[in-house]
């Protein structure tokens, strides 16, 4: 096998999650306003782990916000997806949750379309968003393109009776291969294609990376996927220092989107904006404020 470092952003948070005890999604749905449960949830390849952060309100509990995380990362985000989730509830019920380990795009597909499944039948919001960070985002561009029904009217897609009221792209890729040669290097990419594992070590841990993924990966075209949901509101935040998905790579989803749709840049910002998440998250809430404020 072949070993390489790759990029990994520092100035990860550490978080108080571990001190809730887990219950099942559709108790901790019947919790007070404002407050925090760790819950499991039923995948498709086993139990998930996620936190719902409850709605501070009546209104703000008709709504719902399931955020997917990145490559290698975590529902926490290094404690910059929670304090997005907290801003967040002031606005709306927000579900974070983990991956499980599996490698391909389409069984994280498959994971996303079962958590949210899961959360509408145990929230039964009246308004559903998406916020995927990085390949989160890719993960909820390919999960509404095969899933998401178009109404024809207002709201322009349902998924299931839920009616959805936007996605958030947050340091999403477009094209996956350009920014999985970047991430692994041509070389590694490259190994992969070939059929051979991929052994990362880097401040994460060591991760093999399995061919299939890269296969599978390749069979998604997320430029189609976002023309194809053309009339779904999308907000898209990216850092102008991006070096693992790229500038162009936002450019490239602003132009597949439809309109409504909104591109912010955060000027100097990286991959995980460890230095700007405060303007990130307060785009993000103020977006999705807007949003609910049409609604309603």
């Amino acid at each position: 096998m072949q070993q390489i470092d790759i990029y990994a952003p520092q100035g990860r948070v550490a978080t108080s999650d571990d001190a809730l005890q887990a219950v099942e999604l559709s108790v901790a749905a019947q919790g007070e306003a404002g407050s925090e449960h760790k819950v499991t949830l039923a995948g498709p390849f086993g139990r998930l782990t996620g936190v719902l952060h409850l709605g501070r309100s009546a209104a703000a509990r008709q709504r719902l916000l399931v955020m997917a995380h990145g490559f290698r990362g975590s529902m926490d985000g290094g404690g910059r997806a929670i304090a997005l989730a907290r801003q967040a509830q002031e606005l709306m019920t927000v579900l974070r949750f983990n991956f499980s380990a599996c490698q391909t795009l389409s069984a994280q597909v498959q994971e996303l379309h079962d958590v949210v499944t899961a959360a509408c039948d145990a929230l039964r919001p009246q308004r559903l968003y998406l916020l995927g960070r990085s390949l989160g985002g890719a993960t909820a561009i390919a999960m509404l393109a095969k899933y998401a029904e178009r109404t024809g009217g207002t709201p322009a897609f349902t998924f299931g009776n839920t009616p959805l009221g936007g996605l958030v792209l947050w340091s999403a890729p477009n094209s996956l291969e350009q920014t999985f040669r970047k991430v692994l290097t041509d070389g590694g990419f490259d190994h992969l294609l070939a059929g051979r594992d991929l052994h990362l070590c880097d401040w994460r841990g060591e991760f093999t990376v399995h061919p299939e993924t890269i296969a599978d990966m390749l069979e998604y075209d997320l430029d189609a996927c976002l023309r194809s949901l053309s009339g779904l509101p999308v907000c898209i935040v990216h850092g102008t220092a991006d070096a693992v998905v790229l500038p162009q790579e936002a450019w490239a989803n602003w132009e597949a989107c439809g309109q409504p749709k909104m591109l912010h840049w955060v000027i100097g910002g990286d991959h995980s904006f460890i230095a700007d998440s405060a303007e990130a998250n307060a785009v993000v809430v103020e977006w999705l404020r807007e949003k609910t404020v049409a609604h309603s």
